[in-house]
């Protein structure tokens, strides 16, 4: 998922992309029992889709569809503990 300003873009497995009216945040309430995480500002991911992570002073993962989402420094150890 990647904020859009008060909509949330969500990128699915098949490639997909769809755009819903609520925000970041609302989404990052609701799925956090379902191990989405909020890894960037902008970004929400599904832990079971990432395929590993790339060091950096706050990294990336790299998604099982091949895309890279930026993780922020404040977010990386809750990241590397659930990963």
């Amino acid at each position: 998922c990647q904020a859009n300003d008060n909509f949330t873009d969500f990128f699915m497995a098949d490639g997909t992309k769809i755009l819903i009216c609520r925000t970041l945040k609302f989404y990052e309430d609701v799925l956090s029992d379902f191990d989405f995480l909020r890894v960037h500002k902008s970004h929400l991911v599904n832990l079971h889709q990432v395929k590993k992570y790339l060091k950096g002073k706050g990294g990336q993962v790299m998604m099982t569809d091949g895309a890279v989402v930026d993780v922020s420094p404040q977010k990386k150890q809750a990241l590397l503990s659930r990963f």
